[in-house]
């Protein structure tokens, strides 16, 4: 029985000076899989820093993905020949 599990949890911060933080923490998993490369266990961390400036009509935003560098970039498929990897 394969099992897919994704589940995160999220922090807003509001500082002085118009600044706001958001992170976002989760881990994405399978399991199950006969092949060891089909079982994953990805932790992921998203965050970013903003500011509001002119009363909320402008904002400026630095976002940082996947900061613990650990979201695959290849795709595994399964087709009626086998499996197959491909980077995304």
């Amino acid at each position: 029985m394969q099992v897919t599990t994704d589940w995160a949890l999220k922090q807003n911060c509001n500082f002085h000076g118009n600044f706001r933080s958001v992170q976002t923490f989760g881990m994405y998993g399978r399991r199950g899989y006969y092949s060891a490369m089909m079982n994953i266990a990805e932790w992921i961390w998203n965050a970013h820093l903003a500011r509001s400036f002119i009363n909320g009509a402008l904002l400026a935003k630095i976002t940082g993905y996947d900061l613990l560098h650990q979201r695959s970039t290849t795709k595994y498929e399964m087709n009626k020949q086998g499996r197959t990897g491909n980077p995304v």
